[in-house]
């Protein structure tokens, strides 16, 4: 009886009957591999719809939160898959880590590529890539520069072409790095399967930019919701020389493991160091601590033996403690993105956890100066290209003044992307023959990558500053809809609105206005003339100005000419410098232009803001000394 209903059924049906069954059986076969070579029971939010894509061939891009399991959306189909799988990564310790991990589940069929290690091992590496040891393959950017490599890599059938933090491929993005843009010809030479991106950040705009760089055709775009319903946020003022005794209070009344982010490698030395003299057991974790004290200080604090690490940027990539209470930032980062990944380490286990920002303004003088320093002008751009034509090493270069590493990777971009030197093994370039005097390249793209490093500058220190719901702020910066009126009731600023409102409450029934307005207020209402806009709170003008001095610094603007812009005067300058289409022109319409000029001279007298010199002075964020800004973690 059941086989004549099905030869009963119409054609299509029996199609789409057959079609359930496979995906049915499909499923069985991804759930049982989960479950039995990767220990999960089941796909966390988005991993199977981005794992079913790429496994029909479709490309997708997955942008899912730190802790979401990234890696299973491409390590899951290696594992299930004929073909290669290979996996493009910035970080060497997180591809070492990834394929450790993997080994000690028993999935041995990973190994990586990268300039860490010898050339004989590489040479080695390759050698079993091709004769097919290998189904997942990790390897650098740089690496995809090599036609040897990429030459192996065409004779194997590719099924799966990873860009592991694919915001670097945009130049909308807070990391860009131009090895990045090497990968679109690469995927042309090899053909995979499907292209996945992944990546923990990424506003719309860099979405669109990734899709568009990478060349895919209709690909998936799965967007985890960025909100951490666990996690707290609050922001504090500190002053700079307040700070660490502040952060001392703060750690005694929070119990749990904790990361404290800095901006310096000192400052992670001296604060840790602090900490173990108040009797926490705290270490410290940067960039230019020697490799083994580097994974001692990780241990302990994986182990739960040191309660508190204090750490620059470069700790956290691939950091596995789900158990982490709270993320305090003695200093903000450059940006929303940066912030928010660093701060998402907080309550991955799901339980209640916090992230604070303790918040100078000054602060952002040293982000403004990094910024400054990474741009090279013409100048620059040329003796670069003199030091590459002279066959002199580049490490040479960034130690030289007013040189650093991200420097001079952006005089290599611009060199490279415009034809003027070419690589020839990773981190090795030959330059053309003309003089350097008289090479011109096209810096407008690298001047609007500067635009956007001083624009997320700018949402950073309007996140610390809005008087708004801090939840809501993160949410709408990342795409997401969320009323501007919306309170969380999980941060500071929703809190402040609840006491406020339950003050007002009580207030009111004990002055007899429960329920209808007071003669006094009502007297103070029609005291104001109809149509007047009442002034802006104090804290409001400051929130503006703040936002909006490190986007205006470019055009060298004083005192009057801030206030104009943020009045949306219609004056000459206006007009010249063509400021109406600031997001900052008009903001504070409704405040007189005094006001806001007041306000401005008060963060000056503050320290907040400083005044450059000369016969018409500008107004800047306050630069921290110079030898503030000796080294970071970049």
């Amino acid at each position: 009886m059941a086989s004549a209903a099905v030869v009963a059924e119409e054609p299509g049906t029996r199609r789409e009957a057959a079609g359930r069954s496979e995906s049915a059986a499909d499923l069985d076969r991804l759930i049982e591999t989960l479950h039995g070579r990767f220990g999960f029971s089941t796909f966390r939010p988005g991993q199977e719809a981005v794992i079913r894509a790429v496994m029909s061939g479709r490309s997708a891009v997955a942008v899912l939160p730190t802790g979401a399991g990234k890696s299973l959306c491409y390590q899951l189909p290696a594992l299930m898959s004929a073909g290669l799988t290979v996996v493009v990564s910035p970080l060497i310790a997180l591809m070492k880590d990834q394929v450790d991990r993997l080994e000690a589940r028993g999935v041995k069929i990973a190994t990586t590529i990268h300039s860490g290690l010898a050339a004989a091992e590489i040479t080695r590496r390759i050698a079993g890539i091709a004769r097919g040891e290998h189904r997942l393959v990790y390897c650098a950017p740089e690496r995809c520069t090599q036609p040897g490599f990429v030459e192996t890599l065409s004779r194997l059938p590719v099924s799966l072409f990873v860009v592991d933090e694919a915001h670097c491929v945009s130049h909308w993005g807070h990391d860009f790095r131009p090895d990045y843009r090497c990968l679109p010809p690469v995927i042309a030479r090899l053909r995979p399967r499907a292209v996945l991106a992944v990546t923990a950040t990424a506003t719309p705009r860099v979405r669109a930019d990734i899709i568009a760089t990478l060349g895919l055709l209709d690909p998936l775009v799965h967007v985890a919701s960025f909100d951490r319903p666990n996690l707290t946020w609050r922001v504090e003022r500190v002053s700079d020389r307040e700070k660490r005794s502040h952060l001392r209070a703060v750690l005694a009344e929070r119990p749990g493991s904790t990361i404290v982010y800095v901006a310096r490698r000192r400052d992670a030395e001296e604060v840790a160091s602090e900490l173990v003299t108040a009797r926490e057991k705290a270490v410290p974790y940067h960039a230019e601590l020697p490799a083994a004290e580097r994974v001692r200080s990780q241990e302990a604090f994986a182990s739960g033996r040191a309660r508190i690490i204090v750490a620059t940027v470069a700790f956290g990539m691939g950091v596995d403690k789900p158990d982490v209470r709270s993320v305090v930032h003695l200093h903000h980062p450059g940006s929303i993105e940066a912030y928010y990944q660093e701060a998402g380490r907080a309550g991955r286990d799901g339980e209640p956890a916090e992230a604070r920002l303790l918040f100078d303004a000054r602060d952002a003088g040293l982000h403004q100066y990094f910024i400054r320093m990474n741009y090279p002008d013409l100048l620059g751009i040329r003796q670069a290209y003199g030091h590459i034509q002279g066959r002199r090493a580049l490490e040479e270069l960034a130690e030289e003044p007013g040189w650093s590493q991200n420097r001079v990777n952006v005089a290599l971009g611009v060199l490279e992307s415009q034809g003027f030197i070419r690589r020839t093994t990773p981190g090795r370039f030959l330059a053309g023959d003309a003089p350097p005097g008289t090479i011109a390249p096209d810096l407008r793209a690298m001047w609007e990558r500067q635009e956007g490093d001083l624009d997320r500058l700018a949402r950073m220190i309007e996140y610390a500053t809005t008087l708004e719901c801090r939840r809501g702020v993160l949410l709408r910066y990342f795409g997401e809809a969320m009323p501007a009126d919306t309170r969380c009731g999980h941060c500071d600023r929703c809190e402040v609105t609840a006491a406020t409102s339950v003050r007002e409450r009580i207030v009111k029934f004990f002055t007899g206005s429960a329920g209808g307005n007071s003669g006094r207020s009502a007297g103070r209402r029609t005291a104001r003339r109809d149509g007047e806009t009442p002034p802006a709170p104090p804290e409001r003008l400051a929130s503006a100005i703040l936002s909006a001095v490190p986007d205006l610094q470019r055009f060298h603007l004083g005192v009057s000419g801030v206030s104009k812009v943020l009045c949306g005067s219609e004056s000459h300058l206006i007009e010249r410098l063509r400021l109406r289409e600031s997001p900052h022109y008009g903001r504070l319409s409704g405040t007189a232009q005094k006001t806001v000029a007041e306000s401005v001279q008060q963060l000056v007298e503050e320290g907040r803001l400083r005044r450059t010199g000369g016969a018409l002075p500008a107004v800047e964020l306050a630069v921290v000394p110079m030898e503030a800004a000796e080294s970071t973690d970049a």
